[in-house]
């Protein structure tokens, strides 16, 4: 049969009490067969290990997620938001074309152009694009407008702009899209751009036009997703 041994410290000369509580049932108290000090009920648990999963209940403290660990882009789930860019700014100048090939735009402060750096190769990038003041003249041709990832192109978004409009200046409107990439393939930083071209250089694509405001904003996001 194994004993149990309450031993004094040689040292000291306090007094220690085990006190029953008030109760009327018997109690069994199994201590662990292993060496190790008792935690006390206000004690620091900073040495304790494996403990199941299931006995951690209750609320989250608000602390820093800065160092969690083992938390990877399979984690997540579909749709998640990783990272968002985004160029904003009000343009200085209007910008006309009348090339038959794609030139990127430019608003007087800057190429229309925005980079991102994907976390995961896999992602899926989306971009939305805001361009106010769009127009074509005379009205006998039509613009193209392009996404362009690296140099080369992506997406077409239009290839029939202002094709039949009306008027001097083809019908001025405000030009919103958004283009989707499946999976980026890099994590690499990567630069988009919008370009435009005419279908003849008899006329000619007008951006950033303003006849009430004198700075329009424009806008280019990037968002990178999880697929």
């Amino acid at each position: 049969m194994a004993k149990v041994k309450i031993q004094g410290h040689a040292s000291g000369s306090g007094i220690l009490t085990v006190t029953a509580p008030n109760t009327s049932s018997d109690r069994t108290i199994t201590l662990p067969d292993a060496t190790g000090t008792l935690l006390n009920s206000d004690g620091s648990a900073a040495s304790l290990t494996a403990i199941p999963a299931a006995n951690i209940t209750g609320t989250l403290p608000a602390i820093s997620g800065a160092n969690l660990t083992g938390f990877t882009y399979a984690n997540m789930p579909v749709g998640s938001i990783i990272q968002v860019v985004t160029l904003t700014r009000a343009k200085t100048s209007t910008f006309d074309t009348t090339s038959t090939s794609a030139v990127i735009l430019n608003d007087g402060v800057g190429d229309w152009e925005l980079a991102i750096t994907p976390k995961y190769t896999g992602s899926t990038i989306i971009g939305y694009c805001s361009i106010p003041g769009v127009s074509a003249f005379p009205t006998s041709g039509s613009v193209q407008i392009e996404v362009f990832k690296a140099g080369s192109t992506l997406r077409v978004i239009d290839s029939h702009l202002q094709y039949h409009s009306e008027g001097t200046h083809g019908g001025m409107q405000q030009l919103s899209f958004h283009f989707i990439e499946d999976s980026v393939g890099t994590t690499s930083a990567v630069t988009y751009d919008v370009r435009v071209q005419v279908n003849t250089g008899s006329i000619t694509g007008r951006f950033f036009d303003n006849h009430v405001s004198s700075s329009p904003i424009s806008t280019f996001t990037l968002m990178e997703v999880r697929r």
